[in-house]
């Protein structure tokens, strides 16, 4: 698809990381019985927003490249009104520019 694509893939691939860790812990709780259905929907609501955030991405940017990718992020990121949407979409735009701009800079020093 292109290195833009494979960058936003990567820091998802990352935030899948951070969840299965969260996963492994909300496991070890409910195997020494001290999580109760109260607990684990407090530790779960931030990875469902998380996740509904990360599948409005990912319909928006479905079938693009490049530049289109970051275009489509960044209207996702203007729609979202919670700042911890915005700042999860500037952790994704960041990721997902950095071969942009190392493209864009090498094209204008290097021609």
């Amino acid at each position: 698809f292109g290195t833009v694509n494979h960058a936003l893939c990567s820091a998802i691939r990352d935030l899948l990381k951070e969840f299965s860790v969260k996963v492994g812990q909300l496991e070890t709780a409910l195997r020494t019985g001290n999580l109760s259905i109260a607990k684990l929907w407090y530790h779960i609501q931030p990875s469902m927003d998380t996740f509904a955030l990360l599948h409005r991405v990912a319909s928006r940017v479905f079938g693009v490249v490049g530049g289109s990718v970051l275009n489509g992020i960044e209207e996702v990121m203007a729609r979202s009104s919670l700042n911890s949407a915005q700042d999860l979409c500037e952790y994704l735009l960041q990721q997902a520019s950095r071969p942009y701009f190392e493209m864009v800079s090498k094209w204008i020093y290097e021609g």
